[in-house]
């Protein structure tokens, strides 16, 4: 029993890794293969879009470094997570404008994804003072 890997450190970091490699493929998706607009569609909802994908990895990310490195935690290192999301928000609008078919570059879904790593980042915030006390550091890794 000793040799089977902690699930509660496993199990969130392939769901988070999952969540990447996902929301990787999505973002990088050609134009056409997404629908037309229906009816439900309005016409900020890519930006919401962006705004709970970004909040996601963040969050996520975030998440996996308190149950990996618990004490270690800091809360410059949610800043550093929630700033190399962006900057792969931002690397990807140039993708999609440079490879992707159909699809362009946006400084909006650039703010959405910046939006949702700020979201992520004052939850981390609230809960690191709030919830979890002791357990962070206010120094870094």
């Amino acid at each position: 029993m000793s040799g089977l890997p902690n699930l509660r450190k496993t199990v969130p970091a392939i769901i988070t890794l999952l969540w990447l490699l996902v929301c990787t493929v999505l973002l990088l998706l050609p134009g056409s293969q997404f629908p037309s607009p229906k009816w439900w569609m309005f016409s900020g909802l890519d930006k919401v879009i962006h705004v709970l994908i970004f909040f996601g990895f963040t969050l996520s990310f975030s998440v996996c470094s308190l149950i990996y490195w618990k004490k270690k935690a800091s809360i410059r290192l949610f800043y550093w997570i929630a700033f190399w999301f962006f900057l792969y928000g931002v690397a990807i609008e140039f993708l999609q404008k440079w490879f992707i078919p159909f699809r362009s570059f946006s400084l909006w879904d650039i703010a959405a994804d910046g939006l949702g790593c700020l979201l992520a980042l004052v939850i981390m915030k609230f809960l690191s003072k709030r919830k979890l006390g002791k357990n962070i550091s206010p120094r870094p890794i």
